[in-house]
């Protein structure tokens, strides 16, 4: 098959989402909507998963998918530049923080009195925002 045929199939097959990673993803999560109407469940959308803050220490991190590979390579100097707006924000946040998230709601939705799916965002440009500059210099800094 050529790539030009299976590109096209591929704009079908997802219908105006971006790539295939946002169209399984609410593939998913319509149907945990539907399957799950008379039980309790929550979802967390994580945004770009990082290496730990704290637990188990600092930087840990199990694979390099995500954040992971971009903040290890910069860290130890094998990729130094990324052509990008330097004022872009991007939002990252700890592994840690993700899995004490999920464990907070996992914990929340159990007392839930009704029967409902909760959607919860895991991320922290809202309140803490960062930027690629700060996001470097803080490499640097911990390098």
């Amino acid at each position: 098959m050529t790539s030009a045929f299976v590109k096209e199939n591929e704009k079908k097959l997802i219908r105006g989402y971006p790539n295939t990673y946002t169209f399984t993803k609410s593939m998913a999560e319509r149907m945990i909507k539907k399957l799950y109407t008379d039980r309790r469940a929550s979802i967390v959308r994580p945004s770009i998963v990082i290496g730990t803050y704290e637990e188990p220490f600092s930087g840990w991190a199990e694979n390099l998918a995500a954040g992971g590979g971009i903040t290890l390579t910069a860290g130890i100097g094998i990729l130094r530049n990324i052509k990008s707006d330097p004022n872009i924000k991007i939002d990252t946040v700890p592994c840690d923080y993700v899995a004490n998230f999920i464990i907070a709601i996992s914990a929340y939705a159990s007392i839930t009195p009704t029967p409902q799916l909760s959607v919860y965002h895991a991320s922290s440009s809202q309140l803490n925002p960062l930027t690629i500059v700060q996001y470097t210099d803080y490499l640097c800094a911990w390098a």
